[in-house]
Protein backbone atom coordinates (compact mmCIF):
# COMPACT_ATOMS: atom_id res chain seq x y z
CA UNK A 1 0.00 0.00 0.00
CA UNK A 2 1.34 3.11 -0.69
CA UNK A 3 2.28 5.59 2.00
CA UNK A 4 1.94 9.63 1.50
CA UNK A 5 3.84 11.54 3.07
CA UNK A 6 2.51 15.46 4.54
CA UNK A 7 5.35 17.78 5.22
CA UNK A 8 4.11 20.81 7.32
CA UNK A 9 5.82 24.07 7.72
CA UNK A 10 7.06 24.73 11.19
CA UNK A 11 8.28 27.96 12.54
CA UNK A 12 11.06 27.86 14.25
CA UNK A 13 10.37 28.86 17.95
CA UNK A 14 13.17 31.78 17.86
CA UNK A 15 11.61 33.39 15.38
CA UNK A 16 8.03 33.80 16.73
CA UNK A 17 10.00 34.61 20.30
CA UNK A 18 11.37 37.78 17.93
CA UNK A 19 8.43 38.72 16.95
CA UNK A 20 7.01 38.98 19.84
CA UNK A 21 9.58 41.05 21.70
CA UNK A 22 10.05 43.52 18.45
CA UNK A 23 6.22 44.25 19.49
CA UNK A 24 6.50 44.85 22.64
CA UNK A 25 9.59 46.97 22.06
CA UNK A 26 7.33 49.06 19.83
CA UNK A 27 4.63 49.34 22.65
CA UNK A 28 6.82 50.35 24.88
CA UNK A 29 8.98 53.16 23.19
CA UNK A 30 5.13 54.73 22.40
CA UNK A 31 4.08 54.60 26.11
CA UNK A 32 7.46 56.20 27.01
CA UNK A 33 7.25 59.50 24.39
CA UNK A 34 3.72 59.92 26.15
CA UNK A 35 3.48 62.08 29.12
CA UNK A 36 3.16 61.15 32.79
CA UNK A 37 0.14 62.07 34.96
CA UNK A 38 3.01 64.05 36.70
CA UNK A 39 4.18 65.57 33.45
CA UNK A 40 0.83 66.53 32.55
CA UNK A 41 0.09 68.30 36.04
CA UNK A 42 3.37 69.94 35.39
CA UNK A 43 2.79 71.06 31.78
CA UNK A 44 -1.16 72.52 32.47
CA UNK A 45 1.02 75.05 35.30
CA UNK A 46 3.53 75.85 33.11
CA UNK A 47 1.03 76.97 30.31
CA UNK A 48 -0.99 79.07 32.32
CA UNK A 49 2.24 80.98 33.69
CA UNK A 50 3.48 81.31 30.35
CA UNK A 51 -0.11 82.47 29.33
CA UNK A 52 -0.45 85.11 31.68
CA UNK A 53 3.14 86.76 30.44
CA UNK A 54 2.64 87.00 27.08
CA UNK A 55 4.69 84.14 26.15
CA UNK A 56 1.82 82.70 23.80
CA UNK A 57 3.91 80.60 21.49
CA UNK A 58 5.62 78.71 24.68
CA UNK A 59 2.40 78.54 26.29
CA UNK A 60 0.84 76.53 23.25
CA UNK A 61 3.94 73.98 23.47
CA UNK A 62 3.17 73.07 26.97
CA UNK A 63 -0.61 72.77 26.15
CA UNK A 64 -0.21 70.53 23.37
CA UNK A 65 1.96 68.14 25.55
CA UNK A 66 -0.98 67.93 28.41
CA UNK A 67 -3.98 67.14 25.58
CA UNK A 68 -2.35 63.75 24.96
CA UNK A 69 -4.59 60.48 25.37
CA UNK A 70 -2.51 59.55 28.43
CA UNK A 71 -3.08 62.56 30.47
CA UNK A 72 -6.15 62.17 33.33
CA UNK A 73 -9.60 63.21 31.67
CA UNK A 74 -9.85 66.75 33.60
CA UNK A 75 -6.59 67.88 33.01
CA UNK A 76 -6.50 66.61 29.02
CA UNK A 77 -9.90 68.33 28.67
CA UNK A 78 -8.74 71.90 30.86
CA UNK A 79 -5.62 71.92 28.49
CA UNK A 80 -7.65 71.44 25.16
CA UNK A 81 -9.85 74.30 26.25
CA UNK A 82 -6.95 76.83 27.03
CA UNK A 83 -5.31 75.69 23.88
CA UNK A 84 -8.32 77.10 21.96
CA UNK A 85 -8.22 79.73 24.29
CA UNK A 86 -4.27 80.64 23.29
CA UNK A 87 -4.84 80.25 19.51
CA UNK A 88 -7.28 82.84 19.44
CA UNK A 89 -5.07 84.67 21.38
CA UNK A 90 -1.96 84.33 19.12
CA UNK A 91 -1.03 87.01 17.12
CA UNK A 92 -0.30 86.56 13.50
CA UNK A 93 1.25 88.61 11.07
CA UNK A 94 2.81 88.51 6.97
CA UNK A 95 5.60 89.94 5.92
CA UNK A 96 6.40 91.61 1.78
CA UNK A 97 9.38 92.13 0.90
CA UNK A 98 10.33 94.52 -2.06
CA UNK A 99 13.32 95.55 -4.26
CA UNK A 100 13.58 97.74 -6.56
CA UNK A 101 9.63 97.40 -7.42
CA UNK A 102 9.87 93.44 -7.35
CA UNK A 103 8.65 90.91 -4.31
CA UNK A 104 11.57 89.10 -2.85
CA UNK A 105 10.89 85.46 -0.93
CA UNK A 106 14.35 85.06 -0.42
CA UNK A 107 14.43 86.95 2.87
CA UNK A 108 15.47 86.01 6.20
CA UNK A 109 13.44 87.02 9.35
CA UNK A 110 14.36 87.39 13.14
CA UNK A 111 12.42 88.75 16.12
CA UNK A 112 14.31 89.83 18.85
CA UNK A 113 17.33 88.20 17.40
CA UNK A 114 16.03 85.27 17.18
CA UNK A 115 15.26 83.10 13.88
CA UNK A 116 10.99 83.18 12.97
CA UNK A 117 11.45 82.83 8.94
CA UNK A 118 14.22 81.29 6.69
CA UNK A 119 12.18 82.19 3.57
CA UNK A 120 8.70 84.44 2.88
CA UNK A 121 6.10 82.85 1.23
CA UNK A 122 3.05 84.84 2.21
CA UNK A 123 1.76 82.64 5.03
CA UNK A 124 1.34 84.06 8.32
CA UNK A 125 4.21 84.07 11.01
CA UNK A 126 2.69 83.59 14.57
CA UNK A 127 4.10 85.94 17.36
CA UNK A 128 3.92 86.71 20.91
CA UNK A 129 1.88 89.97 21.20
CA UNK A 130 4.34 93.34 22.45
CA UNK A 131 6.79 95.21 20.97
CA UNK A 132 9.36 93.47 19.11
CA UNK A 133 12.36 94.37 16.93
CA UNK A 134 12.16 92.67 13.48
CA UNK A 135 15.26 92.17 11.26
CA UNK A 136 14.81 91.56 7.71
CA UNK A 137 18.22 90.25 5.59
CA UNK A 138 18.63 89.10 1.89
CA UNK A 139 21.22 88.98 -0.34
CA UNK A 140 22.51 91.81 -2.00
CA UNK A 141 20.89 94.63 0.04
CA UNK A 142 21.62 95.98 3.53
CA UNK A 143 19.62 94.68 6.33
CA UNK A 144 16.31 95.98 7.34
CA UNK A 145 14.99 96.57 10.82
CA UNK A 146 11.61 97.13 11.59
CA UNK A 147 10.18 97.83 15.36
CA UNK A 148 6.72 96.82 15.37
CA UNK A 149 3.96 96.67 18.52
CA UNK A 150 1.45 93.58 17.85
CA UNK A 151 -1.81 93.54 19.63
CA UNK A 152 -2.98 90.66 21.18
CA UNK A 153 -5.76 88.73 18.77
CA UNK A 154 -4.14 90.22 15.67
CA UNK A 155 -4.92 87.96 12.87
CA UNK A 156 -3.39 88.68 9.37
CA UNK A 157 -1.41 91.54 10.05
CA UNK A 158 0.42 92.92 6.95
CA UNK A 159 3.77 94.39 6.78
CA UNK A 160 5.19 95.53 3.74
CA UNK A 161 9.75 95.65 3.71
CA UNK A 162 11.44 97.74 1.26
CA UNK A 163 14.64 96.47 0.66
CA UNK A 164 17.05 100.07 -0.60
CA UNK A 165 20.29 99.78 -2.67
CA UNK A 166 23.47 100.93 -0.94
CA UNK A 167 23.66 104.31 -0.57
CA UNK A 168 27.09 106.17 -1.13
CA UNK A 169 27.98 108.46 2.18
CA UNK A 170 26.98 111.89 2.22
CA UNK A 171 29.54 114.41 0.40
CA UNK A 172 31.03 117.25 2.52
CA UNK A 173 29.80 120.67 2.04
CA UNK A 174 32.15 122.51 0.37
CA UNK A 175 33.89 125.16 2.31
CA UNK A 176 32.42 129.08 2.02
CA UNK A 177 34.56 131.02 -0.45
CA UNK A 178 36.53 133.48 0.26
CA UNK A 179 35.33 137.06 -0.22
CA UNK A 180 35.87 138.47 -3.85
CA UNK A 181 39.31 140.53 -4.13
CA UNK A 182 39.98 141.88 -7.27
CA UNK A 183 44.27 142.01 -7.50
CA UNK A 184 45.31 145.93 -6.94
CA UNK A 185 46.15 147.41 -10.19
CA UNK A 186 47.60 151.22 -11.08
CA UNK A 187 45.11 153.34 -11.78
CA UNK A 188 44.82 153.71 -15.79
CA UNK A 189 44.94 156.86 -17.22
CA UNK A 190 42.37 158.31 -19.65
CA UNK A 191 43.18 160.92 -22.89
CA UNK A 192 42.45 164.05 -20.38
CA UNK A 193 39.68 166.88 -21.51
CA UNK A 194 40.72 170.07 -21.03
CA UNK A 195 38.45 172.93 -20.32
CA UNK A 196 39.61 175.89 -21.33
CA UNK A 197 38.84 178.93 -18.69
CA UNK A 198 37.51 180.93 -21.15
CA UNK A 199 34.49 178.94 -21.35
CA UNK A 200 32.43 179.07 -17.76
CA UNK A 201 29.64 177.83 -19.13
CA UNK A 202 31.76 174.43 -20.74
CA UNK A 203 33.04 174.05 -17.26
CA UNK A 204 29.69 174.43 -15.48
CA UNK A 205 28.01 172.05 -17.80
CA UNK A 206 30.81 169.66 -17.18
CA UNK A 207 30.37 170.16 -13.57
CA UNK A 208 27.13 169.50 -13.85
CA UNK A 209 27.42 166.26 -15.57
CA UNK A 210 30.08 165.27 -13.15
CA UNK A 211 28.08 165.75 -10.43
CA UNK A 212 24.98 163.85 -11.53
CA UNK A 213 26.74 161.08 -12.39
CA UNK A 214 28.79 160.66 -9.10
CA UNK A 215 25.32 161.04 -7.38
CA UNK A 216 24.03 157.63 -9.57
CA UNK A 217 26.92 156.34 -8.89
CA UNK A 218 26.36 156.76 -4.89
CA UNK A 219 22.43 155.25 -5.75
CA UNK A 220 23.80 152.19 -7.15
CA UNK A 221 26.16 151.70 -4.02
CA UNK A 222 23.72 152.24 -1.76
CA UNK A 223 20.90 149.68 -4.27
CA UNK A 224 24.52 147.07 -4.47
CA UNK A 225 24.54 147.55 -0.62
CA UNK A 226 21.22 146.84 0.35
CA UNK A 227 20.88 143.34 -2.15
CA UNK A 228 24.59 142.10 -0.92
CA UNK A 229 23.36 142.23 2.52
CA UNK A 230 19.74 140.91 1.78
CA UNK A 231 21.61 137.99 -0.38
CA UNK A 232 24.36 136.99 2.34
CA UNK A 233 21.23 136.74 4.82
CA UNK A 234 19.65 134.89 2.38
CA UNK A 235 23.26 132.54 2.01
CA UNK A 236 23.20 132.29 6.13
CA UNK A 237 19.92 130.18 6.03
CA UNK A 238 21.94 127.48 4.72
CA UNK A 239 24.98 127.21 6.63
CA UNK A 240 23.07 126.07 9.97
CA UNK A 241 26.74 125.85 11.92
CA UNK A 242 28.59 128.22 10.48
CA UNK A 243 30.57 128.68 7.08
CA UNK A 244 31.97 125.41 6.80
CA UNK A 245 28.66 123.47 6.60
CA UNK A 246 27.36 125.68 3.64
CA UNK A 247 25.44 123.70 1.06
CA UNK A 248 25.82 124.12 -2.43
CA UNK A 249 23.04 127.10 -2.21
CA UNK A 250 24.69 128.77 0.67
CA UNK A 251 27.98 128.40 -1.19
CA UNK A 252 26.29 130.16 -4.63
CA UNK A 253 24.65 133.04 -2.25
CA UNK A 254 28.00 133.68 -0.69
CA UNK A 255 29.96 134.54 -3.78
CA UNK A 256 26.48 136.25 -5.00
CA UNK A 257 26.73 138.29 -1.92
CA UNK A 258 30.43 139.14 -1.93
CA UNK A 259 30.39 140.26 -5.59
CA UNK A 260 27.52 142.55 -5.27
CA UNK A 261 29.43 144.43 -2.37
CA UNK A 262 32.37 144.80 -4.31
CA UNK A 263 30.05 146.19 -7.22
CA UNK A 264 28.66 148.29 -4.27
CA UNK A 265 31.97 149.41 -3.10
CA UNK A 266 32.89 150.13 -6.85
CA UNK A 267 30.15 152.42 -7.14
CA UNK A 268 30.44 154.75 -3.60
CA UNK A 269 34.10 155.38 -4.68
CA UNK A 270 33.74 156.21 -8.50
CA UNK A 271 30.46 158.54 -7.44
CA UNK A 272 32.11 159.70 -4.61
CA UNK A 273 34.96 161.09 -7.10
CA UNK A 274 32.73 162.51 -9.36
CA UNK A 275 30.48 163.82 -7.19
CA UNK A 276 33.30 165.89 -5.40
CA UNK A 277 35.15 166.87 -9.16
CA UNK A 278 31.82 168.22 -10.42
CA UNK A 279 31.45 170.38 -7.24
CA UNK A 280 35.07 171.45 -7.25
CA UNK A 281 34.54 172.30 -10.96
CA UNK A 282 32.01 174.69 -10.27
CA UNK A 283 33.22 176.46 -7.63
CA UNK A 284 36.27 176.86 -9.26
CA UNK A 285 35.24 177.62 -13.14
CA UNK A 286 36.24 181.31 -13.09
CA UNK A 287 39.71 181.56 -10.97
CA UNK A 288 41.35 178.38 -13.72
CA UNK A 289 42.86 179.37 -16.13
CA UNK A 290 42.55 175.85 -17.84
CA UNK A 291 41.59 172.48 -16.28
CA UNK A 292 42.28 169.53 -17.14
CA UNK A 293 39.62 166.04 -16.39
CA UNK A 294 41.15 163.45 -16.36
CA UNK A 295 39.15 159.81 -15.66
CA UNK A 296 40.92 157.04 -13.32
CA UNK A 297 40.11 153.25 -13.22
CA UNK A 298 41.55 150.69 -11.18
CA UNK A 299 40.18 147.08 -10.25
CA UNK A 300 38.65 148.45 -6.86
CA UNK A 301 38.70 151.95 -7.27
CA UNK A 302 37.96 154.57 -9.56
CA UNK A 303 38.15 158.50 -9.73
CA UNK A 304 38.98 161.58 -12.02
CA UNK A 305 41.80 163.86 -11.57
CA UNK A 306 42.00 167.94 -12.42
CA UNK A 307 44.95 169.52 -12.97
CA UNK A 308 45.12 173.19 -13.37
CA UNK A 309 45.78 176.52 -12.36
CA UNK A 310 44.41 177.09 -8.43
Amino acid sequence: MPVTLIRRHVTPPFVGVAALLAGMGSVTDARAKEPSKDECISTNEAAQTLRQTGKLREARAQLLVCTAKSCPGPVRDDCAQRLDEVDKATPTIVFAAKAAGADLSAVRVTMDGSPLAERLDGSPLTVDPGEHTFEFATAGYPNVSRRLLIAEGTKGRQEIVVFAATTSPPVAPAPAAPPITAPSEPFVDAPAAEVSSGSSDGQRTLAYVLGGAGIVGLGLGAVFGVVSKSTYDDALLNCPSGPSSCNDDGVAGGKSAHTQATVSTISFIAGGALLAGGITLLLTRSKSSALNVQPMAGATAAGIRLEGAW
